[in-house]
């Protein structure tokens, strides 16, 4: 289990009740966790019927310094 100490920090900086942000964080790495584990069919399926779930995982990778995400619609992800 990681410390996701970035994103936890950024959720605090947010105003978010430090009681709260170790099971958002957790259950934010959760998610990028299966995102990231889905194949190319997949990832497209789930993130067009999910597509504001991207800014969520995206942010968490960004702040973890771990895998981005982007939607096909017009943003480019070197990584697909």
């Amino acid at each position: 289990m990681r410390n996701n100490l970035y994103f936890k920090e950024m959720l605090l900086d947010m105003g978010i009740a430090s009681t709260r942000v170790d099971n958002l964080a957790q259950a934010t790495d959760d998610l990028h966790t299966a995102v990231a584990r889905l194949d190319d069919h997949n990832y497209k399926l789930f993130i067009s019927n999910f597509y504001k779930t991207i800014s969520l995982i995206d942010a968490f990778g960004e702040r973890e310094k771990m895998k981005r995400f982007y939607h096909v619609k017009g943003l480019q992800n070197e990584e697909l």
